[in-house]
Order: structure tokens, then C-alpha cells, then sequence
């Protein structure tokens, strides 16, 4: 019983999942962008994201900053820096990265890059919830790179 009792605390450790970077305030203008990029989604009719992923899931949407180390250790992708694309030897011949998303813990875990882009990341971000919802409404075709949503209009951030 007393082993059972070590073991106990040892397992909740192991299965929490431990993100990297920080995650932004409900009232960062990057966490903003969420919720005003699912508006726009519904209201430009792209596909109804609960037929695949609960309010719940698409609500619990984070935003992370990070920084470079995360990238590597982490995500295992070359992020974007200040200057371009990450120095390290391993991004030589590889994709830069500004921001990618993954489905965590029931819900959407946006990351973005240390690099900052024009806008602070909000395009990456709305980028980012494209992929998502669009998992979210169809798990086949993937919006975020290409078709309707890029043709709404919808992927341009709002004036904040």
C-alpha cells in the first residue's frame, strides 16, 4: 500500500502534460483573435465546426509564446526569429516556421514563433484556427493553406 501511494503522484506527474511557453492572457490581443477568428468562421459559413469538436474544445483554445528552445525540444520545427529563420544547424535546408497548432488535452494549443511578424502574430494566428476549425468541420480538407477561407477574407485580422 505504501508503494502504491509513491506510485500515485508519480503517474499524475507523468500524465500532465507540460507546455511550452507562456500562455497569453484572455485579454492578450492574440487570444482575442481566437474567439473573433470563430465569429468570423460561422458568419462566413465555412463549415460547421461542432460536427467534429465540442464548444468546449474550440472555446479552451490557447496561445502560446515561446521561445526557440521550445521549438526544438518541443514542437520539433525551425521557428521563425527576429533576423529570419532559426541559426541552428538543423534548420539549414528546412521550413521556417511562424506558428503551428496541435490538439491537446481536449482542446486547441496555438504556438507561435519568438520571431515576431508585421502584425504581432495575429495572421498567425487566424492561420492557425483555420487549420483548426477546419479539422473541426470537415477532417479532410484543410483550409488553412488554401480555399474558401482565404477567399472570405476571413484570415485578414480585424482592426483592433
Amino acid at each position: 500500500m505504501r508503494y502504491l501511494l509513491i506510485l500515485i503522484p508519480l503517474f499524475l506527474t507523468a500524465c500532465t502534460t507540460n507546455l511550452p511557453g507562456t500562455v497569453a492572457l484572455p485579454e492578450d490581443p492574440l487570444q482575442l483573435e481566437v474567439q473573433d477568428f470563430v465569429q468570423d468562421w460561422k458568419a462566413a459559413n465555412l463549415g460547421d465546426v461542432s460536427r467534429h469538436c465540442s464548444a468546449r474544445e474550440i472555446a479552451g483554445t490557447t496561445v502560446h509564446r515561446t521561445v526557440e528552445d521550445d521549438w526544438f525540444d518541443w514542437l520539433g520545427l525551425c521557428p521563425r526569429m527576429e533576423n529570419g529563420c532559426s541559426q541552428r544547424s538543423t534548420c539549414a535546408g528546412r521550413t521556417c516556421t511562424t506558428g503551428t497548432v496541435i490538439h491537446s488535452n481536449g482542446a486547441f494549443r496555438i504556438f507561435v514563433s519568438p520571431g515576431e511578424n508585421a502584425d504581432g502574430h495575429r495572421y498567425t494566428v487566424r492561420h492557425e484556427m483555420a487549420h483548426a476549425l477546419s479539422w473541426c468541420s470537415t477532417r479532410s480538407e484543410d483550409h488553412g493553406h488554401h480555399g474558401p477561407v482565404w477567399s472570405s477574407g476571413i484570415i485578414q485580422p480585424s482592426a483592433q
